[in-house]
């Protein structure tokens, strides 16, 4: 008989929830315990069809991250998929995923997904890596794992339940990236498959990460690496920080930069100076900014038109810049016209060189770039 899958479908919209669902009960794989978690709304009623669905339990809480973990504990399927209701499964999406999961035996299956305005062409299975846990050649492929959250992961009940990893944070964040790095920590097998069975309404995937990523991911990397130092595996963590980067880019990139300081005390703790200073700067008072984008200017003789080139990147609406400027060798008033912008602007860094040709100046310029 046919491993049972559990899938938790959450959210407050009725017309996302109507389509989500829709989606889940078509399955070409049937067998199924459908749990759909509303955030307490009484007046909330999903259509006819979906009450009459025998497989279909509604659960309304004000608190759907506590109530995700009682599902965990009392779920009946050997497989959770926790879906949002913003996307929607291909018809043979479980299927596939289930199939995947009986051949490589692995404890956890990641699909491809793609945005609900752009059409997905689903490909053939392909099996790219089995490992335990992934290693260090892998750091991109987890970043992007993580990235992508839980709807698009299978994952093998008894995996959670035996290593008590639950959903959620100390501020009441939903906790998805500690939850599943401590997934990928204990995993035996790990299976990415390169099928397109997710789709997702894009628009509602960007606004989770302007709302959560900015000051919640700093609280949930701190926590996890608490709850791993518990679980003495907290090499894990420092092993693997680097994966955190784009995260800690996309943060910085969306914050104000006065609240800043706070959190950059404590990625100072945990990520190498190399790293830390690729990813920030430091100003002339001693405060750390991210880098979003380093613009490089060769310069030489140029001190015409060198003031109007240094105002128009000084005024960019985008703050978050390095302005890295090599004088090579300038005969006229260039470098002096550097160092009186430099003293008004610290994002504005100096080099200088003998004459030697605009792209020796910046290939010295891309060695420095952060």
């Amino acid at each position: 008989m046919a491993l049972k899958v559990s899938v938790v479908v959450g959210g407050k919209d009725v017309d996302s929830l109507t389509r989500c669902l829709d989606s889940v009960l078509t399955q070409t794989y049937s067998n199924l315990e459908i749990i759909c978690v509303i955030k307490n709304q009484n007046e909330f009623n999903l259509p006819d069809f979906l009450q009459q669905e025998k497989r279909l339990r509604v659960i309304k809480s004000a608190d759907t991250i506590s109530e995700y973990n009682r599902i965990i504990k009392t779920a009946a399927g050997q497989f959770i998929l926790f879906l949002d209701a913003s996307c929607h499964l291909e018809a043979n999406a479980i299927e596939k995923m289930m199939i995947a999961a009986n051949v490589s035996g692995s404890d956890l299956i990641i699909c491809e997904y793609g945005n609900l305005s752009a059409p997905c062409n689903i490909k053939e299975p392909h099996f790219p890596r089995e490992n335990t846990p992934l290693p260090l050649q892998a750091q991109k492929d987890i970043f992007a794992l993580i990235r992508q959250g839980l709807s698009n992961k299978l994952i093998r009940l008894n995996l959670i339940r035996k290593n008590n990893i639950t959903l959620g944070g100390q501020n009441g964040y939903v906790g998805d990236v500690s939850f599943l790095f401590l997934c990928m920590c204990y995993a035996n097998n790990i299976l990415a498959i390169t099928d397109y069975l997710l789709q997702c309404d894009n628009r509602v995937f960007l606004s989770c990460i302007e709302r959560n990523y900015r000051a919640d991911l700093v609280r949930e990397l701190e926590d996890l690496y608490q709850q791993l130092k518990k679980r003495k595996l907290e090499n894990f963590f420092k092993q693997y920080f680097g994966l955190f980067e784009g995260y800690l880019a996309l943060m910085f990139l969306t914050s104000t930069r006065d609240k800043d300081q706070e959190d950059l005390s404590f990625i100072q703790k945990y990520i190498s100076k190399d790293n830390f200073e690729h990813v920030f700067y430091q100003n002339r008072h001693g405060d750390y900014f991210f880098k979003a984008v380093s613009i490089i200017v060769p310069v030489y003789n140029s001190g015409k038109s060198l003031g109007r080139c240094l105002d128009s990147l000084c005024n960019q609406t985008l703050k978050d810049i390095e302005i890295i400027c090599i004088d090579d060798g300038s005969q006229d008033d260039s470098l002096k016209i550097l160092k009186e912008y430099e003293k008004k602007d610290e994002r504005i860094i100096i080099l200088h060189q003998d004459h030697q040709g605009q792209s020796i100046a910046l290939n010295k310029g891309l060695e420095i770039a952060g």
